[in-house]
């Protein structure tokens, strides 16, 4: 269960860093399909 509490873990961080970097770049007016 450990690992797949770390790959869930991962993937939110991931999803979180790609929502951030897109609100730093302002593409999530050009590119709705980024938000989470």
């Amino acid at each position: 269960k450990e690992d797949l509490n770390l790959f869930l873990m991962t993937d939110y961080i991931d999803q979180a860093f790609e929502f951030i970097s897109c609100i730093l770049k302002e593409k999530c007016l050009d590119n709705p399909s980024l938000h989470i």
